[in-house]
């Protein structure tokens, strides 16, 4: 789909105390919402915008819809799975991770309200340098 919510309760995985993952019961009400800016065969480029601010909340969610962000390893975006994409995917693929060893997950927008004196203050910051780098490689699929 080109757009969706993604909804449900977060909750610390029980196996790894560090990962978080979408729970039935006992866990934290989360809400984001994703639109697909473009679509670089086999990775896209995507806007997320989460209502709720749970930790690792952006990650999970991607996760829990089968697509995780590309470089992180914790859950499922890494290089474990490089192996089930085709030949001429995988060799791309194995050369983006090279190039950006991170998560490839930027804010580029953010606007709260200073409590001193409710004013709404935004930042804005463009996709950095390794990301655009990161598209580049996948553009030329």
């Amino acid at each position: 789909a080109s757009k969706g919510m993604i909804e449900g309760l977060i909750a610390r995985d029980k196996n790894n105390r560090i990962k978080f993952s979408m729970v039935d019961a006992n866990g934290k009400s989360s809400k984001s919402e994703y639109f697909l800016k473009d679509f670089y065969n086999p990775v896209s480029h995507v806007k997320l915008i989460p209502y709720t601010g749970r930790t690792h909340q952006l990650r999970v969610h991607m996760h829990s819809i089968g697509h995780p962000i590309f470089g992180d390893t914790m859950y499922n975006g890494g290089s474990k799975n490089i192996k089930s994409f085709d030949l001429m995917f995988s060799s791309k693929l194995t050369m983006a991770l090279k190039e950006i060893n991170r998560v490839c997950l930027h804010a580029r927008k953010i606007n709260f309200k200073l409590p001193s004196t409710n004013e709404i203050v935004e930042f804005k910051v463009d996709l950095p340098c390794d990301m655009k780098s990161l598209l580049g490689i996948f553009n030329n699929v």
